[in-house]
């Protein structure tokens, strides 16, 4: 990343730190916050995705192990 980080209130400042991304010539790096929501957001979607897919898991393996049982309760063999 090409900006520099600017801290408010000095090294020495205790509490919140505020710090804003700006290139050399002093301006604020627009493409640098551009690009931390754009991996934020990914990670966002990765996040429910994988929550999905784990609900999905979870509720298979339920109805496979009420399957499983039924027909263990009604005389029949597993497979």
């Amino acid at each position: 990343m090409s900006a520099q980080e600017n801290w408010s209130g000095g090294p020495g400042r205790l509490g919140g730190v505020n710090a804003v991304l700006r290139l050399p010539n002093g301006s604020i790096d627009i493409a640098a916050y551009a690009a931390v929501a754009h991996r934020q957001r990914t990670a966002a979607i990765a996040s429910s995705m994988l929550s999905a897919v784990r609900f999905i898991r979870e509720a298979w393996a339920t109805i496979a192990v009420r399957r499983a049982h039924k027909q263990t309760a009604a005389g029949k063999p597993c497979g």
